[in-house]
C-alpha cells in the first residue's frame, strides 16, 4: 500500500477539538497520525505532507518511501514539528495536489490512499471550477470518507467513487 498523509496546518486547527475537550484539532491530529505507522509495515510506503494558504501548494514534509525504521523516524519527527501557521485552508487544491502526487508514481495492483486530516473548513477558494476539478480528480481513484468531522465512523458515513 502507498499512503500520503496530508495534514491541515491552517489557523482553524488551533480551535478546540470538541466542546469540553482541552485538546486542539492539531493536537488530536498529532496524536492520531502515529497510529498509521502501526497499521503499516515495511512492505508499505508512507509520506507526510502539510497544507495551508501560507504556501502556493502543499509541502511534502517526508516523501513517500518504504516504511523502514528510518522512514518511521522521519515521519514521527515531521509530526512532532507540526505547527499551525494561522493561515487559510486550501482543501480542494490540496486534495488535487495529493492525488497528483500519488498518480505520478502510480503502481497498478497496489492500493494507494490519500489520507487528509482536516477540520474540513475550506478557507481559500471560492472558484467553483477549481473545486469541481479537485473533486473530480479525487473521485478518479480514491475512496472518499467523512468519518472524523463529527466523530462518526463506519460504512454509513462513507462513499466510494470510481471512473
Amino acid at each position: 500500500m502507498r499512503v500520503l498523509l496530508a495534514i491541515d496546518i491552517s489557523g482553524s486547527v488551533n480551535d478546540p477539538l470538541l466542546a469540553g475537550d482541552p485538546r486542539t484539532r492539531i493536537q488530536a491530529a498529532k496524536e492520531w497520525a502515529p497510529r498509521a505507522l502501526d497499521a503499516l509495515d515495511e512492505r508499505d510506503q508512507l509520506g507526510l505532507a502539510t497544507f495551508s494558504t501560507s504556501r502556493p501548494e502543499p509541502r511534502m514534509v517526508v516523501p513517500i518511501r518504504s516504511l523502514t525504521e528510518t522512514q518511521k523516524g522521519e515521519i514521527k519527527a515531521g509530526l512532532t514539528g507540526l505547527r499551525s501557521d494561522l493561515s487559510g485552508t486550501p482543501l480542494h487544491q490540496s486534495i488535487a495536489w495529493g492525488v497528483e502526487q500519488l498518480q505520478a508514481n502510480w503502481v497498478d495492483g497496489t492500493n494507494q490512499a490519500l489520507v487528509v486530516l482536516t477540520d474540513a473548513e475550506e478557507h481559500a477558494s471560492n472558484d467553483p471550477y477549481e473545486q469541481e476539478l479537485a473533486t473530480d480528480n479525487a473521485k478518479s481513484r480514491l475512496k472518499v470518507t467523512d468519518q472524523a468531522r463529527q466523530g462518526r465512523s463506519g460504512p454509513d458515513h462513507s462513499s466510494s467513487a470510481s471512473s
